[in-house]
């Protein structure tokens, strides 16, 4: 019996040192079947060159094709076009994946039937120039609940996913890479298939590399303002989603409380209030200026003081982010920070600003450094 073909589709705009060795791990794939669709989305620098030269050096079967309007979803769905393969691996173009990564998934979603999408673990890797080396290996585990790891914003990278064509084509039958999308496109690319009922298998050792590596990447050039509204707009979307949602798919009141979150940009300024405890184990927050005062549960109150200290600026949905990640005794679930924040906010102690501390642009996720 021959090998499932997989599509492997790779946008490019501007890849630059990054592409060659992107391209050359796909090329080592040891799955034996594959085509590779290279989208150049008007890239300037010598991309399609650098394409055609390692693609046209080895026998992979491949293709080039051509999106002048410019914007990733929209070289997605131009490639998505072309593609005819069994299962659909996407791919950005300055990324890498292990040599085994996609046979070891083609493999556990053959043995899994009732799985859609295979996922596995990954390594965030900062190169030099524009960053110090550095990298943070992420072994991940079988999620039991997608909707709220997506709705919480825990992000994975693109390419550590391996789609069924069945799914894919059930994903851009829905528009699930929003034409004109700038950021926050993998979010809701993947909570998407969550919120239509598809299932997520982790395939352990299926390891694939994120690459930080340019101040030009989507997120260093997008203001913090412009990602949160163009977030508000895919949770907007989002809850049309779960308001449909399939029969056998399951929206909580926890999942309807992330989709309902508030998404301005907030702080608790340093200084601007005091915590006190209380002898039955909670705690005082007071506003210094006002003197209005509100109690809080332990946990609250070890996320505002957290809020304090910090003096950033984020969304409700980052700050569930940050603190999780940073701070792990001050909440098990980002949802705890998110209810938090806004039970802040709706007390009068935030201060909502339109922009945000550049750090606090650059690292609004649970990982210590940007995001694309």
């Amino acid at each position: 019996m021959s090998a499932p073909l997989v599509s492997v589709v790779v946008p490019c705009f501007n890849a630059g040192p990054m592409l060659a060795p992107a391209l050359e791990s796909i090329v080592r794939q040891t799955h034996p079947a594959l085509e590779i669709i290279f989208v150049d989305n008007g890239s300037t620098d010598a991309s399609r060159a650098t394409a055609l030269g390692v693609l046209g050096a080895q026998e992979r079967e491949y293709g080039i094709v051509d999106c002048p309007e410019r914007g990733v979803n929209n070289a997605r769905n131009a490639g998505y076009a072309h593609v005819r393969g069994d299962y659909v691996q996407w791919m950005d173009a300055d990324d890498l994946m292990d040599a085994d990564k996609i046979a070891r998934q083609v493999a556990a979603l053959a043995a899994a039937p009732d799985f859609d999408i295979a996922y596995g673990d990954w390594t965030m890797r900062w190169r030099p120039p524009h960053y110090p080396p550095a990298e943070q290996r992420r072994t991940l585990s079988q999620a039991k609940d997608q909707i709220h790891r997506t709705l919480c914003g825990v992000w994975y990278p693109l390419h550590l996913y391996l789609l069924r064509r069945a799914a894919a084509d059930r994903l851009e039958a829905v528009e699930a890479w929003a034409p004109g999308r700038k950021v926050g496109t993998d979010v809701e690319y993947s909570a998407i298939a969550a919120l239509i009922g598809m299932k997520f298998l982790h395939v352990g050792g299926a390891h694939v590399v994120y690459n930080i590596w340019s101040k030009g990447q989507i997120s260093g050039t997008t203001p913090y303002a412009e990602r949160a509204l163009s977030l508000e707009a895919v949770f907007a979307r989002l809850r049309e989603f779960a308001a449909s949602a399939p029969r056998g798919v399951s929206i909580t009141a926890r999942h309807r409380r992330l989709l309902d979150q508030d998404w301005a940009i907030l702080s608790l300024p340093r200084d601007s209030a005091s915590i006190v405890r209380l002898e039955s184990r909670r705690a005082r927050l007071s506003h210094l200026t006002s003197g209005r005062a509100i109690e809080l549960r332990p946990r609250e109150a070890a996320i505002a003081h957290a809020m304090l200290a910090s003096g950033k600026a984020l969304t409700s949905c980052h700050w569930g982010l940050l603190l999780t990640e940073t701070k792990p005794p001050v909440a098990e679930d980002p949802l705890d920070v998110v209810e938090t924040v806004q039970k802040l906010q709706k007390a009068g102690f935030l201060v909502a600003t339109e922009t945000a501390p550049e750090d606090a642009r650059e690292a609004p996720q649970p990982s210590p450094g940007p995001r694309r």
